[in-house]
């Protein structure tokens, strides 16, 4: 199940406060949207996890889609796709040293997020960005860039998604590189970001954020 639409809005280069800031607020409307509640509602304990068909629960899908929806509305959903490392091409979660890209390795309010309600209760995830780009042939194509993975999915995970506008006038927001502006980076000095910039004048691009789930 893919749940999108649309948000707008920035993240300037005092991104670590804004991080808190958006940490406390995204937990408090965790609790409010109880997502906490859903997650404890499992499949009986005398089924083997692996055949816990986490699809035959709406309370799984529903909660992903809350997740998104909830990180939208506070900007960390904004936040994490800018969690970039434009001289290594990758999210910094996802960096050299820390290769098992596991969830605590992604230390934005989404992400720390994502593990209070996931992987505390038992639950697999994975956390990617897909965006239209074209190939070397010039041919349209869909890239899907992982951002954290928790583990491989079973058959059983259920998916949302949700799309998030980013600014031309955004900044990342990993550390070391709060100072860069999207529109500043320069291809040919080794600096890049993962989406090409979109034509219009506001708007750099428009990402769609996966979050697939399992049980564990």
């Amino acid at each position: 199940m893919s749940v999108q639409s649309r948000t707008r809005g920035g993240f300037g280069a005092d991104g670590r406060g804004q991080a808190h800031t958006i940490e406390v607020a995204l937990a408090a409307l965790i609790v409010v949207s109880a997502i906490g509640a859903a997650m404890q509602v499992t499949p009986p304990t005398a089924v083997p996890a692996s055949a816990a068909a986490v699809d035959d629960d709406p309370l799984y899908r529903t909660s992903a889609v809350d997740l998104l929806e909830t990180g939208a509305a506070t900007g960390a959903l904004l936040e994490t796709v800018l969690y970039w490392d434009p001289v290594a091409g990758t999210f910094a979660s996802t960096a050299a040293d820390h290769p098992s890209g596991d969830a605590t390795r992604l230390p934005t309010a989404f992400g720390r997020t994502l593990e209070r309600t996931l992987v505390r209760r038992g639950l697999g995830f994975t956390l990617s960005v897909v965006y239209h780009t074209e190939n070397t042939a010039g041919r349209p194509t869909v890239v899907r860039q992982p951002i954290v993975e928790s583990g491989v999915p079973h058959a059983s995970a259920v998916a949302a998604s949700r799309v998030v506008t980013i600014p031309k006038n955004a900044s990342l927001t990993a550390p070391g590189v709060e100072d860069r502006r999207l529109d500043a980076l320069d291809a040919s000095s080794g600096e890049r970001f993962y989406v090409p910039p979109s034509d219009d004048g506001a708007v750099y691009a428009a990402v769609e954020v996966e979050l697939v789930v399992w049980r564990s």
